[in-house]
């Protein structure tokens, strides 16, 4: 196929073409005929561009300066401490994280009233020291499985090893 094809009397290049004089991927070329970004028809599989439209973005592009992201300081997040009568709850993101479990997890305990819990909206909100309670009662249930299973026992008292 030609390198160049005029269409509605305008000259339009392949996109190989277009890649060697603006200097961009021929893959990058694609996209922008993709995204719209340059005038380009699709002919027989091939992209072929307005070399006026590719100035153009080129020329935008070397113009174009980029914006720092808006702070999220100041938007609450899900995360955070409220209290229901006088007692502090957390979401069960940040307990999670306190208590080494997966948010699934703390929700589906507050669900079940396994620790004292309030639903706001459909987000979960648990008490913190009760949390941190079940979950010493369930590290100290595992570590007497764990000496149990490896044959680990207590000496009587009087008796010292020698």
């Amino acid at each position: 196929m030609s390198d160049e094809l005029t269409i509605d009397s305008q000259i339009f290049i392949s996109s190989k073409r277009a890649s060697e004089l603006s200097g961009y991927e021929q893959d990058y070329i694609g996209q922008l005929c993709r995204s719209g970004n340059i005038k380009a028809h699709r002919v027989g599989g091939l992209w072929y561009v307005s070399a006026d439209s590719l100035t153009k973005y080129k020329e935008g592009a070397t113009e174009y300066k980029p914006e720092s992201p808006v702070s999220s300081a100041g938007i609450a997040k899900p995360d955070s401490l409220v209290s229901f009568d006088g007692k502090g709850y957390i979401s069960t993101s940040r307990a999670a994280k306190l208590a080494g479990y997966t948010a699934d997890y703390v929700g589906q305990m507050a669900r079940a009233g396994i620790i004292p819990s309030r639903q706001v909206g459909n987000r979960w909100y648990v008490e913190q020291s009760p949390l941190l309670k079940h979950k010493e009662s369930k590290d100290a249930l595992l570590a007497a499985v764990q000496v149990q299973s490896v044959g680990i026992r207590k000496q009587p008292a009087g008796i010292e090893k020698g």
